[in-house]
């Protein structure tokens, strides 16, 4: 059996037999030295499976993600594996596992694709869709806060995608924060890493205890280890993503993790002003993170549609604030800004709600009409008043 991987000097492909690995090995084009990729390690210029690893681009807990380049398919993915300390945890390789059968029942424009998985040479890896661009941590790290209308478009955009997971799949991402949101460099807003998601019926013992997600951006009862969560858990800090992409702030901060996530359960959450002086929102923007952020999560929008009518609305009464003022108020335009890209779905998505809204009365009333007209006909033909040719 043999290991392929490519020179770093000449960038050559270069085959060695396994015993070769953790030698030097010697380019033939080129005679550049180096060693040979250990069984079980990634490192860049190795081939994994086909997919060529170019550079790393990110460092999560489980391991690394990877650009690489798929050579069959003759495009770029994001490489995912776990680390050799973590492929000694049974629970974390079936998480990883989870997280790949989870992640490819998902087809969603606005949802980063999983294309493949495997397991060689000890290394579990899953390759998705690569998102060139930027999260929406470094967009307001660099920019400052976002214009009220720039970020409600992101809201949306993350609340359609959101429903489509949780109405065709009872499916809850758990994890919602700036950095898994993703712009392409063509507008598109992308969620990623769905690692801790789980489906409504998943109300697992191993779970009980757990303090499951990002502090920062936690709902109460996560905070709290229910099992019971569902989707307003993920509308609960997509409210505070909300927060932070128009103050560049976080609501709530402490030196220890758990102090923060113990805010989220007991301390109400500051005004925009408190968060960030420099900052005005509109009162539609405010009454919209209030229920959305609501502690008790009977209090806030009871579907994922709801949220995009309520963003909707906000959107409007923006509108006419700007027509009515004669110039826009709120936060000053960031230096770069984000156009968003309609989804593909926004269609399917709309006639959800359209079915949702739909009035009874006006059906019934159409039908009464077309029953009326008929049976009037019947009378005029048993009275004899239709004229026959």
């Amino acid at each position: 059996m043999q290991i392929e991987f490519q020179c770093k000097q000449c960038l050559a492909f270069i085959t060695a037999k396994q015993e070769q690995k953790g030698h030097k090995f010697e380019c033939q084009l080129c005679g550049f030295e180096q060693g040979v990729p250990l069984q079980g390690t990634v490192d860049v210029g190795n081939v994994l499976e086909d997919h060529l690893i170019q550079e790393e681009i990110g460092h999560g807990s489980m391991g690394q993600i990877f650009l690489a380049s798929h050579l069959l398919m003759n495009r770029q993915v994001a490489l995912k594996t776990i680390s050799p300390k973590v492929r000694q945890d049974a629970d974390a390789v079936d998480q990883f596992i989870l997280e790949l059968q989870m992640g490819a029942q998902l087809s969603h424009p606005n949802i980063v694709t999983v294309y493949t998985a495997g397991y060689t040479d000890g290394v579990y890896y899953i390759s998705m869709q690569y998102i060139d661009g930027f999260d929406m941590n470094e967009h307001i790290e660099t920019n400052g806060p976002m214009e009220e209308k720039e970020a409600l478009a992101v809201i949306s955009t993350v609340a359609d995608a959101m429903s489509y997971a949780w109405n065709d799949f009872r499916m809850i991402h758990r994890d919602l924060k700036p950095e898994n949101i993703r712009v392409s460099t063509r507008g598109e807003i992308m969620i990623m890493d769905f690692g801790l998601a789980k489906t409504g019926s998943m109300n697992s013992v191993a779970d009980e205890g757990l303090v499951i997600g990002t502090p920062d951006f936690m709902s109460p009862e996560q905070g709290e280890a229910r099992l019971d969560i569902d989707f307003r858990a993920d509308m609960y800090s997509l409210g505070i993503i909300l927060i932070y992409l128009l103050t560049s702030k976080r609501p709530f901060k402490a030196g220890k993790s758990l102090d923060v996530v113990a805010m989220h359960i007991n301390k109400p959450l500051p005004s925009i002003e408190e968060i960030n002086p420099d900052v005005r929102v509109s009162n539609s923007v405010k009454n919209l993170i209030q229920v959305m952020t609501a502690k008790d999560r009977d209090d806030r929008f009871t579907s994922w549609e709801e949220v995009g009518d309520a963003v909707d609305r906000a959107l409007v009464s923006l509108s006419k604030s700007k027509k009515k003022n004669g110039a826009k108020k709120g936060n000053a335009p960031s230096s770069k800004t984000i156009r968003v890209a309609a989804p593909s779905n926004t269609g399917s998505v709309r006639r959800r709600r359209s079915r949702k809204s739909s009035n009874p009365l006006g059906t019934l009333l159409f039908v009464f009409i077309i029953l009326a007209v008929v049976l009037f006909g019947v009378y005029l033909k048993m009275t004899g008043k239709i004229l026959h040719p």
